[in-house]
């Protein structure tokens, strides 16, 4: 064999094992491959644990809520909003939130419930911000007499609108809102008829201390003072009257000196239940979500019901026990006359807010859009 024969068979078997080496296995997996038979890895392990823990997450923190009422045990709100509220929160959180009731004033009064929330005294209860002058200047100023928005129904609805539209920074933080409640028609109530601009003028009457400026306005002689004084007062002539709601003529006993509550359809009460932002906020997903249908439950006709059955029990007391009560208009001109002396209290007001840079003058606009028209005397 020549040298140029062995030369070229080593070089074909060089070639052959280079070939071998190179080549007939499985392409190795790149870095970001990964081989359909691979095991997970441990952190993949992890995430779907965590997805796992996620869907069946078991919630055992409890929560022991204060609830402070102005009413007492037995009183319709008690019976009608407070013990179902209890119930209802408790069964539906299959007792991890229990709620106590201080009842009659015990643990805060009304005019001081929201203080108590943002202290932490209470966890909830109800209450009216128009009750702390200039902490909610724009709440005080649609609660400012003058305007009249529809009835109980139309006025609930508006609360709701307006709080949309003109959100309190210092109220949203604070509290979460239950529900609004509109308050019950309010009376000038005297023993005697109180019907014209004459009748009115000079007309001492008990009063709330945020409704001063209105009342002296239309001539009346406002007096500020509780309503548990309002009966003896009366009684020695100190006032001839007071501006309430059929519910505190009954609760009062006033139906005793006075025969006369004259409808009057200038008041607007943004009362409300609450509960504090803060304890919503540190409460579970599930427990968040007990309170939410809680809230349902209360906008769901609930605030409607409390103020039927208050005004049912009520008349059924003062006129039984008084057959000559009775309910009596202003006149046209009187009401007319009202509302011409009620605008440079409004733009008073609204001047007040326009003071903090939060646009009472639109406010005062927006309200105006929304108001109705008084009804006519019957």
């Amino acid at each position: 064999m020549t040298k140029k024969m062995i030369a070229i068979i080593l070089a074909v078997v060089m070639l052959v094992a280079v070939l071998a080496a190179c080549g007939g296995g499985n392409t190795a997996p790149s870095d970001n491959s990964t081989p359909s038979n691979e095991t997970p890895s441990n952190n993949d392990k992890k995430d779907d644990e965590k997805k796992d823990d996620s869907s069946a997450q078991e919630y055992t923190q409890t929560y022991a809520l204060k609830y402070s009422s102005y009413a007492p045990e037995g009183h319709p709100t008690n019976v009608t909003i407070e013990v179902p509220l209890k119930e209802l929160i408790e069964k539906e959180s299959n007792g991890r939130i229990t709620v106590e009731i201080y009842s009659a004033g015990s643990l805060t009064t009304q005019a001081s419930t929201l203080d108590g929330i943002i202290s932490g005294v209470t966890d909830m209860g109800y209450d009216a911000p128009a009750y702390y002058a200039g902490v909610y200047p724009r709440i005080e100023l649609f609660t400012t007499p003058g305007l009249y928005y529809g009835d109980e129904d139309q006025q609930n609805k508006l609360f709701y609108e307006f709080n949309e539209a003109y959100p309190s920074e210092n109220f949203e933080n604070n509290f979460y809102l239950l529900a609004w409640q509109p308050s019950p028609l309010t009376l000038f109530v005297s023993n005697k008829p109180m019907q014209t601009w004459k009748d009115i003028q000079g007309f001492s009457l008990r009063v709330p201390g945020d409704k001063v400026p209105y009342f002296e306005a239309i001539g009346c002689a406002p007096v500020v003072m509780s309503t548990a004084d309002v009966y003896e007062a009366i009684r020695l002539n100190v006032i001839d009257g007071c501006a309430v709601a059929i519910q505190a003529v009954n609760t009062t006993s006033i139906y005793e000196l006075c025969d006369y509550a004259t409808r009057w359809y200038g008041a607007t009460g943004m009362t409300g239940w609450y509960f504090s932002k803060e304890a919503y906020e540190d409460m579970d997903p599930e427990a968040q979500a007990v309170m939410d249908k809680a809230r349902d439950w209360m906008r769901d006709g609930m605030w409607k019901e409390d103020n039927d059955a208050q005004l049912k029990i009520a008349e059924e007391n003062v006129f039984g026990k008084n057959p000559n009560f009775k309910y009596l208009d202003f006149d046209e001109d009187c009401v007319a006359k009202m509302a011409e002396a009620a605008e440079p209290v409004l733009q008073a007001k609204a001047a007040e807010v326009d003071a903090l840079g939060l646009d009472g003058t639109g406010i005062l606009e927006w309200m105006r859009a929304h108001a109705v028209e008084v009804p006519k005397a019957a």
